[in-house]
C-alpha cells in the first residue's frame, strides 16, 4: 500500500469538497469552518492505516465489513475482498463511494443460492478478535433544524482550540484515557450530517494471548486464559456501555450515546467515506450530493507505558463475568396482530433465519424450497417462496395461520409436492420478533478452539451446510475424534466433552487410561449413571485389555454393601447415627455391631484379594505382585471421593485401625489413607445437571431454616444429637416431606440470598390456550449452587451427549474464572456427607473447566438420521394407553421408550439413554414424547436464571430426542430397525421447528 493516506478525491488539497460544503456550512462559526477546512485539506488517516491490515486476514479468517449501503448480505467480506481483488488501496475506499465499516469477524462459509445470492450466518454471531478494536461513541442531537445545527457546531468545536491538541476537548479525553493501557486513540469522524462519530481504537490483543503470541507481554500473566469469540460480543457491549458512561460525564453534551453502536457488527462511518445526502436532510444538501465523512480531530499512541492488566478497559476475567451474570429480558418485542410490519432490517434477518430451517426441513435450496420475501396480507404474514435454484419468481406462498407452503409452478412434479413447517407464518414471524430468531440460539455460538478445528474443520461450527474440509464420513469423524478425546483430557485438568452418542469416547478413553497411568499418583476411576452400566463398563474395559497388568474392578459405595449384607429390617439409619451422637452412619456402625463390622471387613479382604497375582521369583526372590485396578462405580461414590471420609476411607484395609485411634495417631493414618486412596484421573460419564448444581425451593430453604434457629442459628456447631432433635421438633404436628439427611444438606450448603433464581415463564413461554398451566410457574423461587467435586482431583473429565448439561458447564465455567481469578484458591464449602466425610484440601485445583465440543451430525447419510414422524393427539398421559395398543397392532413386536407407559416392551428415556439394546434387534422403535410436568418446566426456568439463558427446556427435549433416536440411528444407525417418534400436533408446534433446526436427527 502507498505511504500516501491522503483520499483519491482529496488529492487537489480538498479545493473541490471544500467549496462544495461551504454553502450548507455557513452555520457553523467561523473558527469551525476554518477548521473544517484545514481538515479537508490536509486530511489525517491514521485510524484506518492502523486498521487495514486486518481489512482481510487469510490467515486468520477474518475481516472488517467495508460497504457502501446498509443493506449487504450478511455485512459479508465479498465487498473488502473486490475491492482489493481489483488492485485498489485505503486511499480507494472513498472514491468507490464506501461510507461504513465494522469491527472484526469471521468469514463465513456462504451458501449459494439462485440469482447468483449467498446465504450468510449471522454477523452477531461471528465476531472474532483481530487484535484491534474499535468502540464508537455517537451523540445524536434530536429538535429543530437550528437546535440540531448547534448541536453540531458544538460537537465540531471539540476538535479544536488551544496551540496544541492536547489542548483541545477530545485531546484532554485521550489524556484521561491514556490510563488504559490498552487503549490506542480517538478520531472524530463527521457524519456527513448531524453528528460525529467519535472512534475510540484499542489493542485487545491481550484477551487472546495464545493466538497473538502474548504470553510474554506485560499485559499478560503466565496463566492468563484467550477470551472464547463466543464471550467477545457480550463483554464488548458490556464495556460500551462504561466507556459511553465516561465519554458522557467528561463531555456533558447533555445527551446519551446512541446504543445501536454498541454492537460490534453494525456499521459505523469510515474515515474519509463519502455520504449520500437523504432527502429533506436538516443540513439542506440536495438528495444525492456526495458528502465527504471528514475526519475532524486524531489523536492515536502506539502503546502505553508500563502497562498493568488490571487497569486495562477490556479485562480478561469481566468477559467471563459478564457470561456469568443473571439473564434479562430476550424479547426483541412484542406483537398484538400479525400484521404489524416488520422493519427492513428485521425482514432481511427474519428470511436469513428461516432459509437455514427450510434447508434443514425440506433439502437444499437448489431442489427445494426457499424463502424470498416478507409482507403483510388479509390474514397477516405472507411469505413468498422461490420453488428452486431454476425458479425466478417467488410465486409460492405460505400465509396466516397456515403452516402448509402452497406452490404454484407449471412444473406437474414440484406442483405435486408437499412441504409443510411446524408453525404457521404468522407463528413464525411472533417467534422471531419475541426471541430474535427461530432456534438457532438453542446452541451456544462459539469458535471452535484449535483442538475442535484439527476434528470437524476450521469453518463455524453453527453452519448449516456441511463443511467440505470437515470429516466426510461418520467413520472419519469417529476416528478423528477418538483420537482427539485423550489429547484433550490430558492436557486439561478439567474437560468437559460434548459428542454425538455411539461416538466411541468410551473405548478411546479406556484405552488411554492403561497408557498414561502413573504409579505413584493414585487411582484411576470411571464414573457411569448406575451400577449396570459401571459392570458393563467395567467388563468392556477387562475384554479390551485381559493381560495388561491392569484389571476393571466394580467398586460399591459404603451404603450399597452395607445394604446387600444387612436384612432391611436390621439396618441402622443415619437418624439412628445421629441418636447415638456419631459423625455418620459409618462410624456408628462400626462403633456399635460388631457382626456387621467382620461381614464388612471380610468384603473388603476379599475385593482386594481378588487383586492379587501367583507369588513371583524375581532375582531369586519370591514376590507378591498385585493387579492395578481401575475403578468402575457409581456418580454418587466418585462425586464424594474428595471428601475425608466415606467410601473412600472405608475401601482402605486400614480403615479400621484409624476408626479405632485417638490424637496423634489417627491423625497420621488420616493423612496416609488421604495419600493412599487419591486419585490421579476421574472419568465421571454421561454427567447429569443434578451432578453439576445442587438445588433447594424456596420452601425448603425456609423450612430447614426454621430448623436452624431452633439451634439460635448454629447449626455447624451443634452436635448429631441436637441437629436430630431440632430436626425432630420442627416437625412436630408438620407434614414436611423433608427427610432428616436432605435438611442437613440443604443447611450445610450454606445458601445465600445471591443464589435465589425466580422461574419467569415469560423468557422461555410453553404450553397453550388461556389457561396454561404452565404460564402459573413465574415467580416461583429456587437456591442453586454449583456442587464442589468438579476441580477436586488432579484430573477430572466429563462426558456428556446434551446440549442442556454442556450450555451448564459452559455457565460453570464462566462463573468459575469470573469468581476465582488466575492463582487465587477457591474457599471449600464446609460440607458434611451422610458418611461423615470432609474435604480434603490437597485435591484441589484453580484450572478453569475447558469444553470441547466435537458434535457435527451432518456428516451421517440421510438414512442414518431420518425418523419417522407421528403427530397423534392421544400423545398425552390421558390417552397414552389407547394410543400404544393401536400402535402395538401396527407395528408388531415393536420397543416403546415413555416415560408414562408401563408394560415390559417399554422402557423409560432415562434407562434408555446409554443402552445398545434397542440396535440391530429388527423391530420398530417408537419414542413417545408428551408435555413435561410443570414442576419439571419450573426447575427448567430456574436453570434459564442461573445460566443466563432461554432455551433450557427446549435443549431439554432436543437431547431427550437426540438420545433416544440415537439408540438406533447415527453411529448406531440399524437399518433393519425402523425409527419413529410420537407427539401430539400441539406439542410438535412448541418443539418442531427446534428440533428440524438443532437435533442430530432429522423428523420427516
Amino acid at each position: 500500500m502507498t505511504d500516501d493516506l491522503t483520499p483519491s478525491f482529496l488529492r487537489d488539497d480538498g479545493g473541490d469538497a471544500v467549496e462544495g460544503l461551504k454553502p450548507f456550512l455557513g452555520f457553523l462559526k467561523k473558527t469551525a469552518g476554518n477548521h473544517v477546512e484545514r481538515c479537508l485539506k490536509k486530511p489525517q488517516n491514521e485510524l484506518m492505516k492502523r486498521l487495514w491490515p486486518h481489512v482481510l486476514d487469510a490467515e486468520q479468517q477474518t475481516y472488517l465489513c467495508i460497504a457502501d449501503r446498509k443493506k449487504v448480505s450478511g455485512r459479508s467480506h465479498r465487498g473488502i475482498e473486490r475491492h482489493l481483488g481489483q488492485g485498489l488501496g485505503l486511499a480507494d475506499l472513498g472514491e468507490r463511494g464506501m461510507a461504513f465499516f465494522t469491527n472484526a469477524m469471521k468469514v463465513p462459509d456462504a451458501v449459494s443460492l439462485p440469482q447468483g445470492d449467498e446465504f450468510y450466518p449471522p454477523p452477531s454471531r461471528r465476531i472474532a478478535n483481530c487484535g484491534l478494536y474499535v468502540h464508537t461513541v455517537e451523540f445524536d442531537p434530536q429538535g429543530t433544524p437550528d437546535e440540531v445545527k448547534a448541536a453540531l457546531g458544538k460537537q465540531i468545536g471539540w476538535c479544536f482550540g488551544g496551540k496544541k491538541p492536547e489542548e483541545t476537548t477530545l485531546g484532554r479525553l485521550h489524556k484521561q484515557l491514556c490510563s488504559y493501557p490498552d487503549y490506542r486513540g480517538v478520531e472524530a469522524v463527521w457524519s456527513g450530517n448531524k453528528s460525529l462519530h467519535l472512534h475510540f481504537l484499542f489493542d485487545i490483543r491481550h484477551l487472546a494471548p495464545t493466538k497473538f503470541d502474548q504470553r510474554d507481554h506485560k499485559l499478560v500473566s503466565a496463566e492468563t486464559l484467550d477470551v472464547p469469540d463466543e464471550l467477545l460480543r457480550s463483554g464488548l457491549q458490556d464495556f460500551w456501555d462504561r466507556l459511553a458512561r465516561q465519554v458522557e460525564t467528561f463531555l456533558g453534551f447533555g445527551l446519551s450515546a446512541d446504543p445501536a453502536l454498541r454492537q460490534p457488527e453494525n456499521f459505523r462511518r469510515l474515515p474519509w467515506g463519502i455520504r449520500q445526502a437523504e432527502a429533506n436532510n436538516v443540513l439542506g444538501f440536495p438528495e444525492g450530493t456526495p458528502i465527504p465523512q471528514a475526519v475532524l480531530f486524531s489523536m492515536l499512541r502506539h502503546h502505553a507505558k508500563d502497562p498493568e492488566e488490571h487497569r486495562c478497559l477490556h479485562r480478561v476475567s469481566d468477559f467471563f463475568t459478564v457470561a456469568a451474570k443473571k439473564p434479562q429480558t430476550r424479547f426483541r418485542r412484542s406483537i398484538g396482530a400479525a400484521t404489524n410490519d416488520l422493519t427492513a432490517d428485521e425482514q432481511r434477518d427474519f428470511l436469513e433465519v428461516l432459509t437455514d430451517l427450510c434447508y434443514r426441513a425440506w433439502g437444499s435450496p437448489v431442489d427445494h424450497p426457499r424463502p424470498a420475501s416478507l409482507h403483510s396480507g388479509a390474514n397477516g404474514f405472507e411469505i413468498g417462496f422461490y420453488n428452486n435454484q431454476h425458479d425466478t419468481t417467488p410465486s409460492s406462498v405460505m400465509s396466516g395461520d397456515h403452516n402448509r407452503l402452497l406452490i404454484y409452478s407449471a412444473d406437474p412434479d414440484v406442483r405435486g409436492r408437499t412441504y409443510v413447517l411446524p408453525l404457521s407464518a404468522n407463528e413464525l414471524v411472533e417467534v422471531f420478533l419475541r426471541t430474535g430468531d427461530l432456534g438457532g440460539d438453542l446452541i451456544q455460538r462459539r469458535s471452535r478452539n484449535l483442538i475442535e478445528q484439527r476434528v470437524l474443520g476450521p469453518d463455524d461450527p453453527d453452519a448449516w451446510k456441511p463443511s467440505r474440509r470437515s470429516p466426510d464420513t461418520p467413520e472419519a469423524l469417529r476416528n478423528a475424534i477418538a483420537q482427539a478425546i485423550p489429547v484433550v483430557a490430558l492436557g486439561n485438568a478439567v474437560s468437559a466433552i460434548l459428542t454425538p452418542e455411539g461416538a466411541g469416547k468410551t473405548t478411546s478413553l479406556l484405552q488411554a487410561m492403561v497408557t498414561h497411568h502413573e504409579p505413584e499418583e493414585g487411582f484411576m476411576m470411571f464414573a457411569a449413571r448406575s451400577y449396570e452400566q459401571a459392570e458393563e463398563k467395567c467388563d468392556q474395559f477387562n475384554e479390551l485389555f485381559p493381560d495388561s497388568g491392569f484389571v476393571g474392578v466394580v467398586l460399591g459405595s459404603f451404603s450399597s454393601t452395607y445394604s446387600s449384607l444387612v436384612p432391611e429390617d436390621h439396618r441402622a439409619t443415619s437418624q439412628d447415627a445421629a441418636e447415638a451422637g456419631a459423625s455418620s452412619l459409618l462410624q456408628y456402625v462400626y462403633d456399635s455391631d460388631p457382626s456387621t463390622v467382620a461381614l464388612l471387613e471380610q468384603h473388603k479382604k476379599e475385593f482386594w484379594d481378588a487383586l492379587r497375582l501367583p507369588p513371583k521369583t524375581i532375582k531369586g526372590k519370591a514376590r507378591d505382585l498385585k493387579k492395578v485396578p481401575i475403578f468402575f462405580t457409581v456418580h454418587s461414590v466418585a462425586q464424594k471421593w474428595h471428601l475425608s471420609g466415606g467410601t473412600r476411607f472405608w475401601l482402605n484395609p486400614h480403615y479400621q485401625d484409624f476408626q479405632n485411634a485417638t490424637g496423634e495417631r489417627r491423625e497420621m493414618l488420616r493423612q496416609q489413607i488421604e495419600a493412599a486412596t487419591r486419585l490421579q484421573w476421574l472419568i465421571h460419564d454421561e454427567v447429569s445437571a443434578d451432578d453439576l448444581l445442587f438445588r433447594a425451593s424456596e420452601a425448603e430453604v425456609a423450612w430447614c431454616h426454621s430448623v436452624e434457629q431452633r439451634l439460635d442459628g448454629s447449626w455447624r456447631q451443634a452436635s448429631p444429637q441436637q441437629r436430630l432433635a431440632a430436626y425432630r421438633d420442627q416437625q412436630t404436628g408438620l407434614s414436611v416431606e423433608i427427610s432428616f439427611e436432605r435438611c442437613s444438606n440443604i443447611l450445610d450448603a450454606g445458601f445465600t440470598p445471591e443464589e435465589a433464581y425466580v422461574a419467569d415463564a415469560s423468557t422461555e413461554p410453553f404450553g397453550r390456550g388461556t389457561q396454561n398451566a404452565y404460564a402459573k410457574v413465574t415467580g416461583q423461587k429456587a437456591f442453586v449452587k454449583s456442587r464442589d467435586w468438579l476441580t477436586s482431583h488432579k484430573r477430572v473429565t466429563l462426558l456428556t451427549t446434551e446440549h442442556r448439561i454442556f450450555a451448564i458447564l459452559e455457565s460453570l465455567a464462566a462463573r468459575r474464572t469470573a469468581n476465582h481469578p488466575v492463582g487465587e484458591q477457591p474457599d471449600m464449602a464446609e460440607m458434611v456427607s451422610e458418611d461423615g466425610a470432609m474435604p480434603v484440601p490437597a485435591g484441589r485445583t484453580t484450572a478453569p473447566i475447558r469444553l470441547f465440543n466435537f458434535d457435527l451430525p451432518e456428516v451421517f447419510p440421510s438414512e442414518a438420521v431420518e425418523v419417522g414422524l407421528k403427530l397423534d393427539p392421544r400423545a398425552s398421559k390421558e390417552k397414552l394407553a389407547d394410543l400404544l395398543d393401536d400402535l402395538r397392532q401396527t407395528h408388531s413386536g415393536c420397543q416403546f421408550i415413555s416415560d408414562l407407559a408401563k408394560g415390559t416392551d417399554v422402557a423409560t428415556h432415562e434407562k434408555a439413554k446409554g443402552s445398545n439394546s434397542f440396535r440391530g434387534s429388527g423391530v420398530p422403535t417408537i419414542s413417545v414424547y408428551t408435555y413435561l410436568a410443570i414442576p419439571q418446566y419450573a426447575d427448567l426456568l430456574i436453570e434459564n436464571a442461573f445460566t443466563g439463558r432461554s432455551d433450557m427446556t427446549k435443549l431439554w427435549y432436543l437431547d431427550r430426542f437426540n438420545q433416544t433416536c440415537g439408540r438406533t440411528l447415527g453411529y448406531r444407525h440399524s437399518p433393519d430397525t425402523p425409527t419413529y417418534v410420537v407427539m401430539s400436533p400441539n406439542l410438535w408446534r412448541e418443539i418442531g421447528v427446534m428440533l428440524m433446526m438443532k437435533s442430530r436427527y432429522r423428523p420427516f
